[in-house]
C-alpha cells in the first residue's frame, strides 16, 4: 500500500477523506472528480512526494486544507466547480507551476502568491465572485483570466516585468470580464507594452550577439473599444495600409507591435471552436512582397460541456512577435489584415452562421528607442548584475561592428537579461 503513487478516487461515495492516507508516503498524484459527498479533506492528507492535487466536480467541498511547506514538490493544484470560498496562503511552494481555478466562488487571491513560488501558469475560469487581483509573481507567463463578470481591480503592478522567464511566450487573456475598471485596463495595456519592449530588446541582444534564446512572443486579449494612442497608426476597420518611412529598417529595429478590437455577432454557443485571433501582414518592395502571419491568443478555455461560449462584447487583441526582416529592405509599404479563424472559414462559423466583426485596428513600428524611453521602469539591476553590464555590452557593440550599419548600444534592459542567464 506504501508503494502507490497514483490514487484516483473519483466518482466514489466518500464524505471524508481518511487521515490515514498520509500513510501512502509515495503517492505523487491525487484526483478527486465527481465526488458528491466529499465535505472533508483533513489537514494530515499531505506528504512530502506529492506533485499534482486535483479536485473537480465536489459541491459539497467547501474548505481546501493548507498548502504548506510539506508540498514542497507540489507542481499542479486544479480545483474545479467545488463549493470553496478561498484559497489557503501559497506559503513555501517552491515547485508550484500550475494553478488552475474553475467554478469555484472565491472572491480573491491570497497576496502571498507573489512570494510562494515561481508559477509558469494561472488559469482562472468561471469565479463568479472574484473581484480583484494582487500581484503576482513575474514567473507568470501564461495568465488566462475568462468569464469573471465580478472583476473589477488589478494590482499596479500586476505582473513585474523584472525576471519574468526568458524561454516562454507571454499570454495574457481577461476574457468577458466586463467589469473591470478603467485603472485596470489601464494597468493590463502598460504591462503589455512593456513586456513587449523587455522582450524585443531581449530578441535583438540574442541576434546581435548570435545567441538565440527564443520565446519572445506576447499576446493579450481584454475587453476594451478603443486603440490605444500608442499604436500610432490607425484605421476605423479590419485592415490597414502605412507606407514605410524611409530607412525604416535598422539595427534599432525591433519589429511590428498589432492591435485590433473586435466582436463575435450571432450565438456560437452551439459549436466548440478555441478563441483564435490573427494578422496577415505583407511587407511589399520593388521585388514583390513577402507575407507574414502573427496569431494572438488562442485558446480553448471558453469551451464548456463542448461548447464554446463567445461574447459579443468588444474585445481587444494585442500581439508582438520578434522577427529579423533583413530581407525586406526594399520595402515601402505595409498591409495588415486582421481576423478571427477560429472557424473553418475566417471570419464565420460555417456551422450556425456566427461572425466575428473586427472594428478598428492598430499597427506600432518599434526601435530600441522606445524601449530606452521606459527603460528604467522595465528592470532596476542588482549590484552583481551592474558588474557585469560593460562587458555585455562590449560584446553588443562588437556584434554590432561586424554588421555594419551604425548600430547604438542596446537598452541595458536587454543586457540585464542575459547577465542573469550567465550568473550563477
Amino acid at each position: 500500500m506504501e508503494r502507490f503513487e497514483y490514487l484516483d478516487l473519483s466518482e466514489t461515495r466518500i464524505r471524508e477523506l481518511h487521515s490515514s492516507i498520509s500513510n501512502l508516503i509515495c503517492i505523487s498524484s491525487l484526483y478527486l472528480h465527481k465526488c458528491d459527498n466529499l465535505e472533508v479533506v483533513p489537514d494530515t492528507i499531505f506528504n512530502v512526494h506529492l506533485q499534482t492535487l486535483s479536485f473537480s466536480d465536489c459541491p459539497r467541498l467547501a474548505k481546501l486544507p493548507p498548502l504548506s511547506i510539506v508540498l514542497h514538490l507540489l507542481t499542479s493544484l486544479h480545483v474545479k466547480n467545488c463549493n470553496v470560498f478561498e484559497i489557503p496562503d501559497l506559503l513555501f511552494l517552491p515547485s508550484l507551476d500550475k494553478q488552475r481555478l474553475e467554478g469555484t466562488k472565491i472572491k480573491r487571491i491570497p497576496a502571498s502568491i507573489k512570494h510562494c513560488c515561481n508559477p509558469n501558469e494561472l488559469v482562472i475560469v468561471n469565479c463568479k465572485s472574484l473581484h480583484s487581483l494582487p500581484e503576482l509573481p513575474s514567473s507568470v507567463s501564461i495568465l488566462y483570466i475568462s468569464r469573471c463578470p465580478s472583476l473589477e481591480t488589478l494590482s499596479n503592478t500586476l505582473l513585474p516585468v523584472t525576471q519574468c522567464p526568458i524561454e516562454d511566450d507571454d499570454e495574457f487573456m481577461f476574457y468577458d470580464c466586463w467589469k473591470l475598471d478603467h485603472n485596470a485596463l489601464n494597468n493590463l495595456m502598460n504591462m503589455c507594452q512593456n513586456r513587449i519592449l523587455y522582450r524585443a530588446t531581449m530578441s535583438k541582444c540574442d541576434e546581435i550577439i548570435k545567441q538565440k534564446v527564443g520565446g519572445h512572443d506576447v499576446s493579450l486579449c481584454c475587453p476594451e473599444n478603443g486603440i490605444p494612442a500608442w499604436f500610432n497608426y490607425q484605421e476605423e476597420r479590419s485592415s490597414i495600409n502605412i507606407k514605410l518611412p524611409q530607412h525604416w529598417y535598422n539595427n534599432t529595429f525591433l519589429g511590428f507591435a498589432m492591435c485590433a478590437i473586435a466582436a463575435f455577432e450571432g450565438n456560437c454557443s452551439k459549436c466548440c471552436h478555441p478563441l483564435n485571433f490573427r494578422c496577415k501582414f505583407h511587407l511589399i518592395g520593388k521585388n514583390g512582397k513577402r507575407s507574414y502571419s502573427r496569431m494572438g491568443i488562442h485558446s480553448n478555455l471558453l469551451e464548456e460541456q463542448g461548447k464554446t461560449f463567445f461574447s459579443n462584447l468588444d474585445h481587444m487583441h494585442v500581439f508582438y512577435a520578434y522577427e529579423d526582416y533583413a530581407d525586406d529592405l526594399d520595402a515601402v509599404e505595409a498591409s495588415f489584415d486582421f481576423f478571427s479563424n477560429a472557424w473553418l472559414k475566417p471570419g464565420k462559423c460555417l456551422e450556425c452562421g456566427s461572425s466575428c466583426k473586427v472594428k478598428r485596428c492598430g499597427v506600432r513600428m518599434l526601435y530600441l528607442k522606445d524601449a530606452e524611453e521606459r527603460g528604467s521602469r522595465l528592470l532596476a539591476l542588482t549590484a552583481e548584475e551592474e558588474d557585469v553590464i560593460g562587458a555585455v555590452e562590449e560584446q553588443i557593440e562588437q556584434g554590432s561592428s561586424s554588421r555594419g550599419t551604425g548600430y547604438s548600444i542596446l537598452d541595458r534592459t536587454a543586457a540585464a537579461d542575459i547577465v542573469r542567464a550567465e550568473l550563477p
